[in-house]
Order: C-alpha cells, then sequence, then structure tokens
C-alpha cells in the first residue's frame, strides 16, 4: 500500500505540472505543423516553469499566480493588438 501512495504522489506532481503548463504556460499552443516546432514549444514551456520555481525559491513571497496573471495581460493585449 505505501509503494503505491508513493508512486501515486510522484504521478501528482506531473500531473500538476502538466496542468499548469497547459493553462497558464503555454505548452503546445503554437498552430505549428512540425516536429522542430513542437520541441521547441515543450522545452520553452519547461523554461518557463523553471523560471517561475527559481523565483520562488529565491524569494519566498513571490507569488507565482500573481505572475501568471501579469504574463497573461500581456499575451492577451499583443493578441489583441495583433487583431487590430
Amino acid at each position: 500500500m505505501s509503494k503505491m501512495l508513493e508512486t501515486y504522489a510522484l504521478r501528482w506532481g506531473i500531473e500538476v505540472y502538466f496542468k499548469e503548463a497547459k493553462q497558464h504556460l503555454g505548452f503546445l499552443q503554437e498552430q505549428t505543423t512540425t516536429f522542430a516546432s513542437h520541441t521547441a514549444s515543450v522545452h520553452l514551456c519547461a523554461i518557463r516553469y523553471l523560471m517561475l520555481v527559481h523565483n520562488k525559491l529565491e524569494d519566498p513571497d513571490f507569488r507565482v499566480g500573481d505572475i501568471r496573471s501579469q504574463i497573461q495581460e500581456q499575451l492577451d493585449s499583443l493578441s489583441f493588438a495583433g487583431k487590430l
């Protein structure tokens, strides 16, 4: 039973990472058709995540949600500007 719980705990961390990556870090959201572009997207997403984790470790008062919101607002304004 404890081995099963340990395995589930490891899996849970992976699930949380992919949920965050898909919802907030742009994981595979580029509209491309090449394998190289998809590979680059995966790597860029991982780098974004590592930068957030690094900032959190450096500054305990750092709020990931606040930074995500600011980034999303900037991306939304870029998308809107592109449509004009």
